[in-house]
């Protein structure tokens, strides 16, 4: 079995956190900018989306990583809110 990309996983992991907010994922990347990597997340869901679906999302992700032994534990030091919205 192939080993599964950091961006493969982070979506896995959020899938739930998004179906319970009624979001929809368009993509997940992880790429490196700069001397950082970022997880970027691009939702959206009927009626559009805004600023506040995004931090609660990214809260909400947050938490989960806090709570659970997983990779994205691990990825989470790089992710800061670098969540974009797709309208």
């Amino acid at each position: 079995m192939a080993k599964k990309n950091t961006a493969a996983v982070a979506e896995e992991l959020a899938q739930p956190i998004l179906d319970e907010m009624g979001l929809l994922l368009w993509d997940v990347v992880y790429e490196k900018e700069g001397s950082g990597w970022y997880l970027r997340y691009y939702v959206d869901k009927e009626g559009g989306i805004d600023i506040n679906d995004c931090e609660a999302f990214s809260r909400a992700a947050e938490k989960y990583a806090a709570a659970n032994e997983t990779t994205m534990q691990k990825i989470i030091e790089y992710w800061y809110a670098f969540i974009k919205a797709v309208a």
